[in-house]
């Protein structure tokens, strides 16, 4: 079994603590030193009652700021202990397919599990990753580029021509129920000849994540691999596609679902350099209290989805840009930190 200390539930939730959990959007990071308010955040993050998070897809977009000198100066801030820095999603996504997989194809788990790799994992993620961004930005900004190559642009790229098709094809904004989006099983996937008709979700996961997997062994296989055999083909076999398209429960992949769905609904928006990174960011709305952010557009979204998660979301905080944004959340949070 994966480290219990380390998860919560199925959905791997963190604990709700006394404090209320912000999660803060890549841009008010930059507001914040912007304004030169970095030492006011700091102080507000040492309450009892506050807990301001930070998510490593947070600091990789930081990292890719042509600014080197600005660049250092938010990553120096955002890599401050008296932060909740937070798990890569790549980790807690791998350990929830993990936990899913456990429990619908123990077959298919390795036997032994690697527990020191696993460990190893979460203490880089923990501890190691942070610890090496914080002594060398420069360094980690330039070992992100040599593992991204072009990806990022493909990404970017990707999401343009869906938004274009979107304008082209489809409604130009989203009348159906998030919840009533489906999609017939093409050829040659498990079930196709006889249309069998299943959300969305699940199909459009099967594609990105098993791509994702074989093509670009991105940072989720080496988590996946700790418990499960890959050795023997399961990433192409019709058992996969079956556990994807009609057995896997959506409250236990909450994660993966709410991927898709910021990259589902992003469509029906203008799509912008930092749409990629705010689809991770998504992925951490359940660890979340508040979700801060001066773009309209994510927290919006974030409205859109919450009556239909099988788990409680962030509330969004939308602030606005620049100075007066940071005003409005010192404000917030020192009205947090000593409640009346």
């Amino acid at each position: 079994m994966p480290d219990r200390d380390l998860l919560h539930g199925r959905t791997l939730l963190r604990r709700k603590g006394q404090a209320t959990r912000y999660l803060l959007d890549t841009n008010v990071w930059r507001y914040v030193v912007d304004a030169g308010e970095e030492s006011g955040l700091v102080s507000l993050a040492g309450s009892s009652n506050v807990s301001i998070q930070v998510s490593p897809a947070t600091v990789n977009e930081t990292l890719r700021l042509k600014d080197v000198a600005l660049m250092r100066r938010i990553v120096r801030l955002q890599t401050k202990p008296c932060f909740d820095r937070l798990l890569a999603e790549a980790f807690t996504m791998g350990v929830e397919l993990i936990l899913e997989i456990q429990r619908l194809h123990p077959e298919w788990l390795r036997r032994p599990p690697d527990h020191r790799q696993f460990k190893k994992w979460s203490v880089f993620w923990k501890e190691n990753w942070w610890r090496r961004v914080r002594s060398s930005p420069d360094n980690e900004a330039k070992h992100l580029r040599l593992v991204e190559g072009d990806l990022l642009d493909i990404v970017r790229e990707n999401v343009k021509q869906q938004r274009d098709a979107m304008r082209r094809t489809g409604p130009s904004h989203n009348s159906l129920p998030l919840d009533a989006w489906h999609v017939e099983v093409p050829r040659p996937f498990a079930g196709w000849r006889g249309l069998n008709r299943v959300d969305a979700w699940r199909l459009a996961t099967l594609i990105s994540l098993t791509n994702g997997l074989i093509v670009h062994e991105n940072g989720m296989r080496s988590i996946l691999e700790t418990y499960v055999d890959l050795s023997n083909g399961l990433l192409s076999s019709e058992a996969w596609q079956v556990f994807w398209l009609y057995e896997a429960e959506r409250g236990n992949l909450v994660r993966f679902w709410l991927e898709w769905l910021h990259e589902f609904s992003a469509q029906f928006r203008k799509t912008t350099a930092g749409t990629p990174g705010d689809t991770q960011l998504f992925t951490y709305l359940p660890d979340a209290d508040v979700f801060v952010s001066a773009d309209k557009g994510i927290v919006q979204i974030i409205e859109e989805v919450r009556p239909y998660s099988p788990v409680e979301l962030a509330g969004g905080l939308l602030i606005k840009g620049g100075r007066e944004g940071v005003a409005e959340l010192l404000s917030e949070l020192s009205s947090t930190s000593h409640p009346p």
